[in-house]
C-alpha cells in the first residue's frame, strides 16, 4: 500500500490530512526481452512504484514504466497500447 501525507499548519493548529491509494499499478514495457508489457502492482518489490529494482544506467534503452494508474482496468488499458504482448507480474 502507498500512503501519502501532508501537514498543514493554519492559524497556529496543526491540520492534518492523509490522502490514502491503496492500490497503484505501474506497466513495464520492455523492449529487448521479449518485447513484451509487464503489469505490476506499485508496492510489488520489481517494480517499486514504478522506479524498479535496479540502478538503470542505461535509462530507458532497455524498457519504461508507465503509471501510476489507479486500477487494473486502467493499467491493461495501458498496456494494450503499447501494442506488445501482455502478461501480469506474479503480484497481481
Amino acid at each position: 500500500m502507498a500512503f501519502r501525507h501532508r501537514i498543514v499548519r493554519a492559524l497556529g493548529v496543526k491540520k492534518i490530512t492523509i490522502e490514502v491509494n491503496l492500490m497503484n499499478y505501474y506497466v513495464y514495457e520492455n523492449w529487448t526481452a521479449e518485447h513484451k508489457a509487464v503489469i505490476h502492482r506499485g508496492s510489488c518489490r520489481n517494480c517499486n512504484e514504478g522506479q524498479g529494482c535496479h540502478e538503470n544506467p542505461l535509462g530507458n534503452r532497455n524498457g519504461k514504466w508507465h503509471g501510476p494508474f489507479d486500477s487494473l482496468e486502467d493499467a491493461k488499458k495501458a498496456a494494450t497500447n503499447t501494442g506488445r504482448p501482455i502478461r501480469q507480474h506474479r503480484c497481481i
